[in-house]
């Protein structure tokens, strides 16, 4: 099924939903993040889990030095300075600190990220993410109405340790 996870809606409620790797994460502002979260929320069973994953920005910042972090607005240079690198497409790991930017005034990761396929020209884009704090996911899935169960920092297959933050999540509404 495809939708715009933004505002799927259905009669039918689940006990279970996964929001892996970066689906909340992937609109740079709040409100459209939430509206994701607000979505599972009301597609879950009372009773209902949600194991949500997102990229970790406590990790970014540390593992980045401070030459990759400014104001992009500000300092466009940021940007046209960032190298590029085809981790997206070869590795996954989209944590080389090598390769981001991290936007100070809008809380935005910056990444600059080359596709190449024989059957078609290359390309090369800017990929704008947002990572969160493990507070900053904490408060937005308890201001949906989940109660946290559990909450840490795990590993992802190859990539560096403590890329994602994880939090199993529970309805606190009844049906």
């Amino acid at each position: 099924m495809r939708h715009d996870a933004r505002e799927f809606t259905t009669e039918v409620k689940y006990d279970l939903a996964l929001c892996l790797y970066d689906v909340v994460g992937s609109y740079p502002n709040y409100e459209d993040n939430m509206k994701i979260i607000n979505m599972v929320y009301k597609c879950l069973k009372a009773g209902g889990v949600l194991a949500l994953s997102v990229m970790n920005m406590e990790l970014t910042e540390y593992i980045v030095p401070e030459s990759h972090k400014g104001r992009v607005k500000k300092d466009p240079q940021l940007l046209l300075k960032l190298k590029p690198g085809n981790i997206m497409q070869q590795t996954g790991n989209v944590f080389d600190p090598e390769h981001i930017v991290i936007d100070t005034e809008e809380n935005l990761v910056y990444r600059k990220e080359q596709f190449k396929d024989d059957k078609k020209l290359s390309a090369e884009y800017i990929i704008r993410d947002k990572r969160y704090r493990m507070v900053e996911i904490s408060r937005m899935v308890t201001d949906a109405g989940f109660d946290i169960i559990d909450k840490r920092y795990v590993s992802a297959g190859a990539l560096s340790p403590l890329i994602l933050t994880v939090l199993r999540l529970k309805p606190c509404y009844s049906a």
